[in-house]
């Protein structure tokens, strides 16, 4: 089954400011209805809500329709998008439109399952204090931050009791008003809830504000936690307790979003969770390593194939569409579409999706298909904060190695190295296998003669993962099916 994300606030920035329509909606729900997605979850979040709250602050409060970029809400940003984002809420609101329903009831209309989803932590533009998409609660209140003041890992700390209580107030309340089939918590966004090596021990914290959530729903929620049991568990989601008290529904596994997710140990989440659904989320934009000198922005087709492959082969029950929402609005008429949209490339981005959406829901379809795929590593292994500036800050990588090793599986490497990669189910013609690395590269033992790409006989591989051996440096390595 297929689970499409919808961001909370994307699908305000296409119109021009202050001229949102229903119109853009019903043109996502028309593409909706021409793919295989089985579930829409609307986002109703980020650090601030997208609707009027009793416990969270929204991007509506304080913010002055009629007063320009230059209104004080917007804290002297100049930012063009993030001002469409509160002046297209404010057009709905005045309109009689709540985005949120509308979606979730258009969902209902075409037969799919219709969610919402509760980032529990967001932290976008941590590194700046003044950013307008900051709640004033976060802002004057530094004490109910994780210490340390690290951007991005400087989000609230749900050791204080207050916390758990907005952010339980705040699901019921979302709950009760839209009363959606079910609930997501995202747990991935972000992943920092205590001071940094202390998820373990505050674990327990966790799982009763999520003992609090259910019983106030009155049924189990949904979570989305990091690719590996033990890295969950560090960060203070204790995914044993939880099945054990029967508090979750759908278990929900992903990487933050900068590496690519293609090594998830599916078969390792099932023999915790039982029958429960496992879903494997497929983010739209990842990086080989840190130094992100091997990535390309956005997945193409073959690699969303792959992923979504190598996912459903180890046991999973779906893919979960991440920061996909562009593909889901690319026929948006011109008259809808704001400056700085290119309607070109929303009609290329409506072509990929229709391809997307209507292959993922199947891993025969899949197997079938043109797919690649990479080494997969878990960019939780790497604080927030770190992962952040080692992005942002020119250098600061470069310090962070004298005292850090990089995750397995990313690239570069210069040593020697043994390379996991998920191929699933084999085509008869086998594979061709793609990397510049220097010396000997050997494939499931065989070592490959020629130079790249290098064509892998049938007979060479088995279903499920390819081992591939490099012995000098390597800083591209993938294999087309």
């Amino acid at each position: 089954m297929l689970y499409f994300d919808e961001d909370s606030d994307a699908r305000f920035y296409m119109p021009e400011a202050g001229t949102m329509t229903a119109d853009v909606l019903d043109a996502m729900l028309a593409n909706l209805a021409q793919t295989r997605i089985g579930c829409l979850i609307v986002g109703v979040n980020a650090q601030k809500s997208n609707f009027r709250s009793r416990f969270v602050e929204s991007y509506l409060d304080r913010f002055d329709a009629a007063g320009g970029l230059l209104q004080s809400a917007m804290r002297g940003s100049r930012d063009v998008w993030r001002y469409r984002r509160c002046a297209n809420l404010a057009a709905l609101e005045a309109q009689g439109v709540d985005s949120n329903a509308y979606l979730l009831a258009g969902a209902r209309k075409l037969g799919r399952q219709a969610w919402i989803d509760v980032r529990m932590n967001d932290m976008h533009d941590g590194h700046d204090e003044n950013s307008a998409i900051h709640s004033e609660l976060w802002r004057r209140h530094p004490e109910l931050r994780i210490p340390g003041n690290i951007p991005c890992g400087n989000g609230y700390d749900y050791s204080h009791a207050c916390i758990r209580k907005m952010y339980a107030d705040y699901v019921e309340e979302a709950d009760g008003k839209y009363r959606p089939d079910n609930v997501l918590l995202d747990w991935m966004r972000w992943p920092a809830y205590f001071p940094k090596g202390t998820g373990r021990e505050n674990a327990p914290l966790v799982t009763e504000f999520l003992r609090d959530v259910c019983s106030r729903l009155g049924r189990p929620a949904a979570c989305r936690v990091p690719i590996a049991p033990e890295t969950a568990l560090d960060l203070g989601m204790d995914v044993k307790a939880w099945v054990r008290e029967g508090l979750i529904s759908h278990l929900f596994v992903g990487n933050f979003g900068v590496a690519p997710d293609f090594d998830v140990p599916v078969e390792r989440w099932r023999e915790i969770v039982g029958d429960l659904p496992v879903i494997v989320s497929l983010y739209n934009a990842w990086s080989a390593g840190l130094d992100r000198s091997s990535s390309h922005g956005e997945f193409t087709v073959e690699e969303a194939r792959g992923l979504a492959a190598a996912a459903y082969f180890r046991g999973a029950d779906g893919i979960q569409l991440f920061n996909c929402f562009r593909y889901l609005r690319g026929d948006t008429p011109a008259e809808l579409v704001g400056k700085g949209v290119d309607p070109e490339k929303q009609r290329e981005n409506q072509r990929i999706g229709r391809r997307l959406f209507n292959e993922l829901h199947d891993p025969e379809t899949l197997y079938a298909l043109p797919r690649r795929v990479h080494p997969g590593w878990d960019d939780t292994l790497v604080h927030i904060g770190d992962l952040d500036r080692s992005f942002r800050i020119p250098g600061y990588l470069a310090d962070w190695r004298k005292t850090h090793s990089d995750p397995e599986g990313t690239l570069p490497r210069t040593s020697p190295a043994l390379w996991k990669l998920w191929t699933a189910k084999v085509p008869a013609a086998g594979a061709v296998l793609v990397t510049d690395a220097q010396g000997p590269v050997k494939v499931n033992g065989h070592e490959v003669s020629g130079s790249s790409p290098y064509r892998i006989p049938r007979e060479w591989l088995s279903d499920g993962v390819t081992t591939v051996e490099t012995a000098g440096p390597v800083s591209k390595l993938y294999i087309d099916l």
